[in-house]
């Protein structure tokens, strides 16, 4: 399974920006769902899912993200 790039939102979950295709000393280099491809930060997203992530394995949220 491809890990996915994952973008914290303070406002609410955590935001899935795409498929991790590669990995630079500071960038990640992602796929978005439109094919596109982009970098970004190591220091602004992350891989693995955070209690802010929607399928974080501990965190339900049985009506979406509600505050």
């Amino acid at each position: 399974m491809s890990k996915m790039v994952r973008e914290v939102n303070w406002a609410g979950p955590c935001i899935d920006r795409g498929t991790l295709t590669k990995e630079t000393e500071k960038f990640y280099v992602y796929r978005s769902r439109g094919g596109r491809m982009f970098r970004i930060s190591k220091r602004k997203v992350h891989l693995e899912p955070c209690q802010r992530c929607m399928d974080h394995p501990e965190t339900y949220y049985p009506r979406g993200y509600e505050g």
